[in-house]
């Protein structure tokens, strides 16, 4: 993804093509974009990754920006710039609340400066044991800050599995290492409840 940014590579150079869908997989190079873009080019960073993705808008109906769990950078920038809905992965943790309270505030800077269109669309719990007491009490705050800003909790969460530990071990997707295990079923069916949701 690094080399199509900077001009250096073209997406038919980049895309794999996999039974999951189409990937452009990231690599340490991306670590560069920081150092590259500052001062007066910064401006010109935080706008390529859109201009470059608009080129594919006509080619699918849905493209994912998987980012670290970082608010800050110029990486997070450029999604934040690129992106229409935010979903938020979580567990069902205070500290995970904490970072909502971050996140909500770069997404309303990025939406008054560089993209109007931008919003959380939703959070989807992870790792996700709704029989415990605190993530029972969790899940039920996290409704009501979703609420509080127009966005809402997945009906779909993701439950625990070593499946996923397992299939990162093997590099593997949890599809084709561990299709019927829970985590692999929890995640088509929020794929379908996300892709509902926009018919």
């Amino acid at each position: 993804m690094y080399h199509i940014i900077v001009g250096e590579a073209s997406f038919d150079e980049a895309i794999q093509h996999t039974t999951q869908g189409d990937i452009i997989a990231r690599n340490s190079s991306l670590s560069k974009m920081d150092t590259q873009y500052h001062g007066d080019t910064l401006l010109d960073g935080i706008t390529r990754l859109k201009e470059e993705l608009s080129r594919l808008s006509d080619q699918y109906d849905y493209v994912f920006i998987d980012n670290q769990p970082l608010i800050g950078g110029l990486l997070t920038m450029q999604s934040l710039v690129t992106a229409n809905d935010l979903i938020v992965p979580m567990s069902a943790d205070v500290f995970a609340v904490q970072g909502l309270v971050k996140l909500q505030e770069a997404t309303e800077r990025m939406k008054k400066i560089y993209n109007p269109n931008l919003m959380i669309d939703g959070l989807l719990l992870t790792k996700h044991n709704p029989r415990t007491v605190i993530s029972g009490q969790m899940s039920e705050n996290l409704k009501k800050w979703a609420s509080a800003f127009n966005s809402r909790v997945y009906k779909t969460f993701i439950r625990e599995g070593v499946a996923v530990r397992e299939a990162q071990l093997k590099k593997q997707s949890v599809f084709d290492y561990a299709p019927t295990s829970n985590p692999a079923q929890d995640y088509i069916e929020f794929i379908n409840e996300y892709v509902d949701q926009g018919e």
